[in-house]
């Protein structure tokens, strides 16, 4: 509702601008989260495909990384900018459609290109640290006399968002809880 747009590193469980289940957090909105991720028949949002068009348009140098190009309209905004000057590097595994056209190809995988373009250029690439809030629900159940707990950690963002990298979860019952 208020335009606020989340970045997530792990799939929101939707494609072509559904809802995902979840809300905006932002005080006084608290409206459905959509995801933002194009399926094939997707048209691409008109404001994002002006601002492409107009950078395009103005840019010396255009990389286009990890895509085949074989997605029209968007495999065809590269060529506004070898149209205006500009030079088209294309990095991708595979050949593409647009390769032809290119100033440079690069077969190549994008992680192993950029690794290479950053030590050319001095600059350190910093570690990946995935911050995610992770929460425990503890339920309490009461069998034949005894208490038993029922524990599960989730991610802070949604019960049904995975947390691929805990495998076990301990849990410590102080004197008063035994």
């Amino acid at each position: 509702v208020c335009g606020w747009e989340y970045l997530r590193d792990f799939d929101v469980g939707g494609i072509s601008f559904q809802t995902t289940g979840r809300f905006c957090t932002r005080p006084g909105c608290g409206g459905a989260l959509r995801d933002t991720l194009l399926d094939w028949d997707d048209a691409l949002p008109e404001a994002d495909f002006l601002k492409a068009q107009t950078a395009l348009n103005e840019c010396d140098l255009c990389l286009c990384m990890g895509t085949s190009l074989r997605i029209r309209p968007a495999s065809e905004l590269p060529l506004i900018a070898v149209r205006n000057g500009g030079k088209l590097v294309i990095c991708n595994l595979q050949n593409t459609p647009k390769d032809r056209r290119a100033h440079m190809n690069i077969h190549a995988s994008v992680d192993e290109v950029m690794s290479g373009v950053m030590a050319v250029l001095s600059i350190p690439i910093p570690c990946f640290e995935r911050e995610i809030e992770l929460c425990t629900k503890v339920q309490h159940a009461t069998d034949d006399g005894g208490t038993a707990l029922d524990v599960s950690v989730h991610a802070g963002v949604g019960d049904e968002c995975p947390v691929p990298f805990v495998e076990t979860c301990t849990v410590e019952l102080g004197p008063a809880c035994a």
